[in-house]
């Protein structure tokens, strides 16, 4: 619907002329759910054929009461949703949602989504119901973990610690993920 709407006074017109697959072409490029437009081709009946890479979302942010979805490099996408928990939640993010098309400000969401690409391929993802980005950097309280996980037992954290790969005086992901596989298997 997004990708018709952004065309449709094109396509109304009665006179379509020599660039109009460049005019649709630069419209459907300002479509949220577009990454990049391979061609747009007017076929001999008069309609035009267009092919895209479209966004694919991977993650929700919950900002200012309300949930938007997000591609794998932050980008944010149309739409306002509710969390029906289909897509793991970045929560406690700092900066206001971007237009849609746009990446998210601010270095919150992409620690959530370097969080989501270390525990994908877990057993245990689908019992994390939120990765709590609030203190990153230690903005809130500098000797507390800058980035907790939640999970889907009534007030379960866990407390990660930093994001990965700027660890300290902490254990390292791999150690982390050892631990938590170890309770997963044992629990």
């Amino acid at each position: 619907d997004d990708l018709h709407q952004s065309v449709a006074d094109e396509l109304a017109r009665p006179w379509v002329g020599d660039d109009a697959c460049r005019r649709i072409a630069d419209r459907v490029r300002t479509v949220g759910w577009v990454e990049r437009v391979k061609h747009v081709r007017r076929q001999p009946d008069g309609r035009f054929l267009v092919a895209c890479d479209y966004r694919i979302p991977i993650a929700m942010v919950r900002q200012g009461g309300a949930n938007y979805l997000i591609d794998r490099a932050g980008v944010r996408v149309p739409g306002v949703y509710g969390n029906n928990g289909s897509a793991p939640l970045i929560e406690r993010v700092v900066k206001p949602p971007p237009p849609a098309g746009d990446v998210w400000p601010g270095e919150d969401v992409q620690a959530g989504l370097t969080m989501l690409r270390v525990l994908g391929p877990e057993p245990f993802l689908d019992q994390i119901a939120a990765i709590d980005v609030g203190n990153l950097g230690g903005r809130v309280d500098g000797s507390a973990s800058h980035i907790d996980l939640a999970t889907d037992q009534d007030d379960g954290r866990i407390r990660w610690g930093s994001i990965p790969g700027a660890e300290v005086e902490e254990n390292g992901v791999d150690q982390k993920l050892a631990l938590l596989r170890a309770n997963y298997r044992d629990t």
